[in-house]
């Protein structure tokens, strides 16, 4: 239960609120382990969301409604999350901060006048909803208030034992910059920062300040840019003692875990813009540091990043769980095989715990303005027990034992914060050794000043920084390390260690019979094990031979069953050598452990292709008064058809499931054989019938199937059952014209910025090609 999944679960009607054990049965059998609610009152995120909902925060009307969900919850025997704004950024306390604080408490921006250098004005728009002001959150009196208001409220509410009830506390986006509010160009300030500046640097910042608010001025002089590293420092300093770090101390004296993430951590260009200061060292107040994956950060065709590694390498450093929050407006083109990609590129990147954008407690298509939601009225929904069970048995057995990393990369945020042209020679230094790592099959920790301050060094040459060890350590060139860090550095080298400035160590987990700069792997041991996970993240099939520097033999873990195979492998100069074919997208799980034997090789015998389809109508989605609808057909009616995008026959808006039916013969020799289906490409997910009996279920490739048996005949007839997206009805004209209508602009803004995404997911059916293969033990 602890590494399935959770759902955020939004509430923006009241009607959400009914039936919620009969929703959390339901989510419970697809596989969800705990629910986030969370409330989005009209008071505040009408304009945004299209909310009707008429419940505010610490309202006698709120408690109530979190009281039935837990209730709900434990009735069930899933979790409850809280989430701890309604709404978000985390830090409002649904508006009662700014309520109690007034102006005093808003965030702040620099406005120097030539009398008054340190003259201040509030931001009086919000970083997400402009009409909501936020508060300053590099102001203790903030921080101390939303614990007081948020978190000692909820425990004084709900009573009893809060672990039990309330786990885990999530926050959303908590930010002292915020989107639209750069803290460079709007030079974000607080109460009393000149006075600590001096106290903490030794010098007064006031001489920087015209230079550094200059806007034009795309070059500071080192010593400006030395003061703007300091100021940074700073606001770094105060967002960590004076917001994360009660909530943290608060967490620890509860025994609940805090956990959640920053804004924009997916790219170091907008770190700054992310109005957390410094990622790392924020992350390190989380119980469950995490990461938020959202407009599509990380996709198959689009981008193979590390971001990920910024959240687990505090993770591992400290021994902690490590979260992600995907999905989050990225549309309906979240194929089942996306949702796959982006999980394993996020596992094979450290995190380890999953909430998954989300779940829409009714069909109102209100709900799907920050698209995917997922729920019952969707037709790949009968399908989403594969995609989160494959997600917690993954979590689950890529948090046993510790990772094999052996090689540190420096993080360097002091060059960020120095602005051009440091920052912008340190980020795509990072990103060039960061990419090098992953393509030749490393894996790597991140490192900043505050871990190589705090590193001891040991007799074996190694890092050591918190509950990991590094004989290697990577610092691309760099003017602006901390000196005690750098310190430490030298005495790493001396004792032995390896220090890089560019280029990766020759010390990869495997090795391969080619360069393969599309497979990703990571490896963790446990006791007299060890675990690799291996991740095609390319768009071609990956065949090649592997080598292990291993002593036993493998055998492959199937994280959609839960059962495992033996693996062909051979030991050759002390090596395990095993042939592993990746198909775009695929990924693979290899034990090795003692008394694991090596399986027989097997061939493809024959392979004959299937014709003669005909295709009938299962279920159809429509929108109906705005709601989404599924239609079950009582009598199929097939037509004569073919493989391929079935928008020829049913149109190109068609959203629902087909069955497709053909047939095949099998001779009585050919009948002691093993036969197994391969239905080539489909979209996007299917179920197999043969001869009228069920066998299996898949939503991601390869799609093959193995034919049992005792139920082939010499006449067979095979159904494939295929489901695509609902995509092909949220690009139909229908619904587009409607948009400006259904959304508010903020919401209809979201929704145009998808429909992109969405129309490149309008292909769908059983593409094929479809072939019966007989497999036979190599000789």
């Amino acid at each position: 239960m602890l590494f399935r999944p959770g759902v955020l679960f939004p509430i923006l009607c009241a009607d959400d609120l009914l039936d919620l054990v009969d929703k959390f049965k339901d989510l419970k059998s697809k596989g969800i382990g705990r629910v986030a609610p969370w409330f989005i009152p009209a008071s505040r995120y009408q304009k945004y969301t299209g909310s009707t909902l008429n419940i505010n925060d610490d309202s006698p009307e709120y408690w109530a409604a979190l009281k039935t969900i837990q209730d709900a919850a434990d009735a069930v025997g899933i979790s409850v999350i809280l989430h701890d704004e309604n709404g978000w950024p985390s830090g409002q306390a649904g508006g009662r901060i700014l309520k109690k604080g007034g102006r005093k408490w808003m965030r702040q921006r620099l406005q120097p006048t030539a009398s008054n250098p340190w003259n201040t004005e509030p931001l009086e728009k919000g970083s997400i909803n402009p009409d909501t002001p936020q508060p300053d959150l590099l102001n203790p009196e903030v921080g101390a208030t939303v614990v007081d208001f948020v978190h000692n409220k909820h425990k004084e509410q709900l009573g009893g034992s809060l672990p039990e009830c309330m786990p885990w506390v999530y926050a959303d986006e908590p930010t002292f910059g915020g989107i639209g509010h750069d803290p460079i160009t709007e030079f974000i300030w607080t109460a009393g920062v000149e006075q600590q500046f001096v106290e903490r640097y030794g010098y007064s910042i006031e001489p920087f300040i015209a230079e550094l608010t200059d806007q034009k001025r795309t070059v500071l002089a080192r010593k400006t840019a030395q003061a703007r590293i300091d100021y940074f420092d700073l606001l770094a300093y105060l967002f960590e003692s004076n917001y994360l770090r009660p909530i943290f101390q608060w967490c620890e004296r509860n025994q609940v875990a805090s956990g959640g993430h920053l804004l924009l951590e997916h790219d170091p260009r907008c770190f700054m813009e992310g109005g957390c200061g410094h990622l790392l060292r924020s992350f390190r107040y989380f119980h469950i540091p995490g990461i938020d994956s959202i407009f599509q950060e990380s996709h198959p065709h689009k981008r193979s990043h590390h971001f990920p590694k910024y959240a687990s390498s505090i993770a591992r450093q400290t021994g902690r769980l490590c979260s992600s929050m995907p999905f989050g407006a990225s549309s309906c083109a979240v194929t089942p095989a996306i949702f796959k990609w982006t999980i394993d590129h996020e596992l094979v990147r450290g995190i380890n715990l999953f909430l998954p954008w989300g779940y829409s407690p009714n069909n109102d298509i209100h709900y799907q303005w920050s698209r995917p939601v997922f729920g019952h009225y969707g037709p790949l929904w009968e399908y989403m027990d594969i995609a989160y069970n494959y997600t917690a048995r993954m979590s689950y057995v890529l948090s046993i034992g510790k990772p094999e990393c052996r090689t540190a990369l420096y993080f360097d945020m002091r060059s960020i914060w120095a602005g051009e042209p440091w920052k912008s020679q340190a980020i795509e230094a990072q990103e060039v050794i960061a990419q090098s790592l992953l393509e030749t099959q490393h894996d790597f920790d991140f490192v900043d000043d505050l871990a190589l301050k705090q590193a001891t060094v040991s007799g074996d040459a190694e890092l050591v920084v918190g509950n990991m060890s590094y004989d290697t350590l990577i610092i691309p060139p760099t003017d602006w390390m901390e000196t005690a860090a750098h310190k430490n550095v030298q005495h790493f080298i001396a004792a032995g260690g390896t220090v890089l400035s560019q280029g990766t160590p020759n010390r990869p987990l495997i090795r391969t019979a080619n360069p393969e700069q599309m497979m990703r792997v990571c490896k963790r041991i446990s006791q007299d094990e060890a675990l690799y996970f291996i991740v095609n993240e390319g768009n071609t099939t990956i065949n090649t031979n592997v080598l292990f520097d291993e002593q036993n033999f493998p055998q492959r873990l199937i994280p959609e069953s839960g059962e495992h195979d033996a693996v062909h492998a051979v030991c050759k100069n002390g090596m395990i050598h095993v042939p592993l074919k990746l198909t775009p997208w695929e990924s693979c799980v290899l034990r090795f452990a003692k008394n694991n034997t090596a399986a027989t090789n097997t061939r493809e015998k024959s392979k004959t292709a299937l014709e003669n389809w005909s295709l009938g109508i299962i279920q159809e989605t429509i929108i109906r008064d705005k709601k989404i609808i599924t239609n079950t057909t009582d009598s199929i009616k097939f037509l004569s058809g073919k493989l391929g995008d079935w928008s020829d026959f049913f149109g190109p808006n068609f959203c629902g499931t087909i069955r497709y039916r053909s047939q095949f013969e099998l001779t009585k020799i050919e009948l002691k054989n093993d036969w197994v289906l391969d239905l080539g490409n489909v979209k996007y997910a299917c179920s197999l019938r043969l001869n009228g009996t069920s066998i299996d279920r898949k939503a991601w490739s390869p799609f093959h199937f193995l034919l049992p048996s005792n139920l082939l005949l010499e006449n067979n007839l095979i159904e494939i059952d295929v489901t695509n997206t609902l995509s092909n009805l949220f690009t139909s004209i229908e619904y587009q014209k409607h948009i400006e209508s259904i959304y508010s602009k903020e919401g209809a803004r979201y929704v145009h910025q998808l429909k992109p995404w969405e129309e490149a997911t309008r292909p769908s059916g059983l593409i094929g090609p479809v072939t019966i293969q007989c497999k036979t033990v190599e000789d």
